[in-house]
């Protein structure tokens, strides 16, 4: 049963609950990938085989640098706008950023080190640390999705919407209204000037004008 409250919120503040909500999501699931990798490479065999790779110390620094890498991981979502309701659509290159802002905190976290060279990691931590990173923030952004939208439709949340302007460029808002799983955009019609309805009304009827912009 879906809290009564949540419907009754008003859309700006459903979009800083869901912000708010995906930022703690992502702390804790950055975070378990970090200790999984962590795990995987000091505290099993399973990259024994490879004999000529030096061995490492399990140091404090990996902990800074984790710290860090969490740290430019939530930055990089927040300034590639993956806390935004209005951005995280489908569409709107949306698990690229999320490959983007992991891809780029990874390096940074190489180039502190070579930068510093007070702190020789091993390079088998980096890339178990990337890649689940990786498959971790995409896994439950996947859940938040599938679950996000069954809970916006149970709800029978709607936001009826009214496209002013007929052409290429109002079915292409209208796509991308209906892409975006969160907000259920309901479009009812279109608003254009007479003028233009009046000069290729053949044209005009292949779009549910409602009436006049003017």
């Amino acid at each position: 049963m879906v809290p009564s409250f949540l419907k009754n919120l008003t859309r700006k503040r459903k979009k800083v609950l869901f912000g708010v909500f995906l930022f703690f999501m992502d702390l804790i699931f950055l975070t378990a990938s970090l200790i999984t990798a962590y795990f995987i490479r000091f505290y099993t065999n399973l990259f024994s085989f490879f004999n000529s790779f030096p061995v490492y110390g399990i140091t404090s620094e990996y902990i800074y640098y984790s710290i860090v890498f969490i740290f430019l991981n939530l930055l990089l979502f927040f300034i590639y706008k993956l806390y935004d309701w209005d951005h995280i659509y489908k569409g709107s290159g949306y698990y690229f950023r999320i490959i983007k802002a992991i891809t780029l905190s990874t390096i940074i976290i190489i180039l502190l080190g070579y930068f510093f060279e007070t702190f020789a990691f091993s390079r088998v931590w980096i890339v178990l640390l990337f890649c689940f990173s990786l498959i971790l923030v995409f896994l439950i952004r996947c859940i938040i999705n599938v679950i996000g939208i069954k809970i916006l439709k149970k709800m029978g949340i709607q936001t009826n919407t009214l496209i002013i302007g007929i052409g290429e460029n109002g079915r292409r808002i209208e796509n991308t209204l209906r892409n975006h799983e969160y907000e259920n955009f309901n479009i009812i019609g279109y608003l254009e000037k007479k003028e233009k309805i009046d000069a290729d009304k053949a044209y005009s009827e292949s779009f549910p004008i409602l009436g006049h912009l003017e």
